[in-house]
């Protein structure tokens, strides 16, 4: 959701299909695909919770087990990946209660390649990547030109067509980033 208007994902579906399985449902992708604000609107009675938030993660880091306790069920971790240690403790969390849906991750890396990150969720997570718009999230909205060649040179990143940046700016600043 943006300027309240909410574009639909197509990602929405899988996302709502492994929230039936799984106790962690991780999503990953590029800055600025929309990943916060796909999860905010379709698990939209769930806490929120951003690690980047510098509080937050203190907290977090400070007590990793009481932080767990305090959002154990129906959380939305965003940037997960600022507190690699999270996942070891989330492991034996679903491991004792594997009920579905109980966190929900969000973050710009690869969950499962990051460094730091020594425990493994596999069988307890559902995992799933989010790109930018695509061509069938496009069409029909206000953001479709019916230009194809127009709709590739613009880009697909959903603040930048919202805010009807210029590609030259959005992609010099995004790429310095």
């Amino acid at each position: 959701m943006i300027n309240n208007i909410l574009y639909k994902r197509t990602l929405s579906k899988s996302l709502r299909e492994l929230s039936v399985y799984y106790p962690i449902i991780s999503l990953i992708g590029p800055r600025q695909a929309g990943k916060s604000t796909l999860l905010k609107s379709t698990f939209s009675d769930y806490t929120y919770v951003s690690l980047e938030d510098p509080d937050v993660l203190a907290i977090a880091e400070q007590d990793p087990r009481g932080f767990l306790e305090r959002y154990n069920n129906k959380v939305i971790f965003d940037e997960a990946q600022k507190f690699p240690e999270l996942f070891s403790y989330m492991q034996s969390n679903v491991d004792n209660n594997r009920s579905p849906a109980r966190f929900i991750l969000s973050g710009s890396q690869n969950f499962l390649l990051h460094k730091n990150i020594s425990q493994s969720l596999a069988g307890r997570e559902g995992m799933l990547t989010l790109y930018p718009f695509d061509f069938n999230e496009l069409i029909g909205t206000e953001l479709w030109s019916g230009d194809i060649i127009q709709t590739v040179i613009n880009g697909f990143y959903p603040g930048k067509l919202i805010a009807k940046i210029p590609s030259h700016l959005f992609y010099q600043n995004y790429l310095a980033i």
